[in-house]
């Protein structure tokens, strides 16, 4: 069996929203699907995991290698909707587990923690009239 026409031979390039919608999808907008235009459920299936199969009109032929397509680059995290938060969160926590606080208090010209003054050095803790 030959491959469908919208499968890239460079598999290094994901199956886009615009390549499942020019290539897999009717692009007949008939809301069948629960979306109101193909594009947009093309971008579910894409972003989401949506399956393909909620689009009834495909051909059986194309729909079962497009899913296995669509599978492959899920695995492989490709085009898939991210959390921005969540990566930001571990980009820090990766950030600050590998700083040298000594080098940076030297950099910036602060107290190093272990060089920290201890709490009679500090005025404002060691006032007695709270």
């Amino acid at each position: 069996m030959s491959r469908p026409a919208f499968f890239m031979e460079d598999k290094e390039m994901a199956l886009s929203v615009v390549d499942l919608y020019a290539k897999v999808l009717p692009r007949t907008n008939c809301k069948d699907c629960g979306f109101p235009t193909c594009i947009a459920f093309a971008g579910k299936v894409v972003s989401e995991k949506l399956p393909l199969k909620n689009c009834p009109h495909i051909d059986p032929d194309i729909l079962g290698p497009a899913q296995a397509e669509l599978e492959e680059q899920y695995k492989a995290g490709k085009w898939l909707k991210k959390d921005m938060a969540a990566e930001a969160l571990s980009l820090a926590r990766e950030k600050a587990a590998s700083m040298n606080l000594k080098e940076m208090a030297a950099r910036t010209g602060g107290i190093a923690p272990l060089q920290a003054l201890p709490i009679s050095a500090c005025p404002i803790l060691t006032k007695t009239s709270w």
